[in-house]
């Protein structure tokens, strides 16, 4: 594998300067910035396209991946400039070649709709009375309280089902077959080291909750609650053992594939509910962390850079996250009452490993270029000049994080190392706070598209038709 990209450079233990950055969930999540941006570049595109054929028209899965390639291709030159680093999720997957196989995109009022044959949606935008792609509204899953008995008798039954086992996850081999990595892997030629793929995973505690809080295979109306697992973590730590054994990464999920096929070269661990705001040191150290401590030997044996995301207070928990064989990790930000100050996390984990920022995301949305710069100089300071080091955010962007302010803290780490006293201006307008439509500076009148045959060219952009 690669060791150029400064993103690699840094995991494996050496300081890069500038430092890079990389926002967190980059494109992993249409619902948060830099991916939902790519959503409301390929409404753009989707919306032009079913315009020019007068109300509807075929897609071919070729054309998808055009399209998909152009609006990702667009939104990292202005907004997010390679060299970076990309989840090969989210965002970046594609439907299937079945689901895209005489699927049709129609105009609808205000937008557009495109679906499968089977009346699948694939992708629908809608303007809103500003004129403005409206966002997709975000899952809230709801788990009441008072109910532990049925859900300690849902718990047990997943324990039986799978007992021996693995419970179910992703066939990497599957999604492969069906496309869904075609558009990570055209990014991938075309940028070649100038990016780096990553993939946003979990480990077992919180894939547990997830797949119980679903309900997923067995025939409840309803998924496990937070406060349930909480008690069991608690109660029954028999039973949880079994269970977090069951959420272990295998071989069968296809891991190579993602390795070998896509160009995956970096896995980020995910685990929330793990803070010290939340479950005590002691039973982190004593029930979680040792199936922790196996994901990511799984994941590194096979030759991934890992990456453990922790979600709460970790100060208090540090001594233990020491002890799991990652190469980066990324805190949250101080919140809740608690402080995750990258100095003290830095001085209890020393200088030999990577660590990564965690800026706060409010100040990324709202505050002030000078403040959001002298955050992050604050930052590289306290961890560390000479230490590796990669500037990031402690939580996902908002919504209402716009594309100037993403691209200034993309930028940060250049202009405090060229020592400028502004910054470059680059193609968006910053003339709002709020969501808005990308533009070009005078001049530029090409566009990257994408071409099976041939590759990347150039074209003169379409009209903008806005966002």
């Amino acid at each position: 594998m690669s060791v150029k990209h400064p993103v690699l450079e840094v995991l494996n233990g050496g300081p890069v300067k500038p430092a890079p950055v990389v926002p967190n969930y980059a494109l992993s999540c249409a619902n948060f910035p830099p991916g939902l941006f790519v959503r409301r570049r390929m409404c753009d595109l989707w919306y032009q396209r079913a315009q020019r054929a007068g109300s509807e028209k075929s897609i071919s899965f070729e054309e998808a991946l055009e399209v998909s390639v152009q609006a990702v291709a667009e939104i990292l030159d202005e907004v997010m400039p390679p060299p970076c680093c990309l989840s090969a999720s989210g965002a970046l997957l594609l439907p299937s070649r079945q689901a895209v196989s005489s699927s049709r995109i129609s105009l609808i009022v205000d937008g557009f709709v495109w679906q499968t044959a089977g009346g699948a949606k694939l992708l629908a935008g809608c303007r809103g009375p500003d004129g403005l792609w409206k966002d997709q509204p975000l899952n809230h899953p709801v788990t009441a309280p008072g109910r532990y008995e049925q859900d300690l008798a849902l718990m047990q039954d997943v324990a039986r089902k799978y007992k021996g086992g693995r419970a179910p996850g992703s066939s990497h081999h599957q999604s492969y077959k069906s496309g869904c990595f075609d558009l990570a892997r055209a990014l991938k030629d075309h940028y070649g080291k100038d990016i780096v793929l990553c993939a946003h995973k979990q480990p077992p505690l919180p894939r547990c909750y997830v797949h119980l809080r679903d309900g997923l295979g067995v025939g409840y109306e309803r998924g496990v609650g937070y406060d349930s697992l909480l008690v069991a973590l608690l109660q029954e730590q028999d039973l949880m053992r079994e269970l977090l054994e069951l959420f272990l990464p295998h071989a069968a999920e296809g891991w190579e594939v993602l390795r070998d096929q896509v160009g995956v070269e970096i896995i980020f661990l995910d685990e929330f509910m793990s803070g010290a705001d939340v479950i005590s040191p002691s039973l982190y150290r004593d029930l979680i962390a040792p199936y922790t401590k196996r994901a990511f030997e799984f994941f590194n044996g096979l030759g991934f850079k890992t990456v453990l995301v922790h979600g709460g207070s970790a100060l208090p928990v540090l001594d233990v996250l020491k002890e799991i064989p990652w190469h980066g990790l990324l805190v949250e930000e101080s919140r809740k009452n608690y402080q995750n100050d990258i100095g003290q996390v830095r001085r209890k984990l020393g200088t030999n490993r990577a660590l990564f920022g965690n800026v706060d995301m409010q100040l990324l949305e709202e505050g002030s270029d000078q403040a959001l710069l002298a955050e992050v100089r604050r930052q590289i300071d306290a961890a560390g000049r000479d230490a590796p080091f990669i500037v990031a955010c402690g939580s996902p962007l908002t919504a209402a994080t716009t594309a100037d302010r993403l691209r200034l803290f993309c930028d940060s780490t250049r202009i405090l190392e060229s020592g400028q006293e502004g910054y470059p201006e680059f193609a968006c307008d910053r003339s709002s706070r709020r969501p808005r439509r990308f533009v070009r500076q005078a001049g530029d009148g090409q566009k990257p598209v994408f071409s099976k045959k041939t590759g990347f060219s150039m074209r003169p952009a379409a009209p903008d038709m806005g966002t």
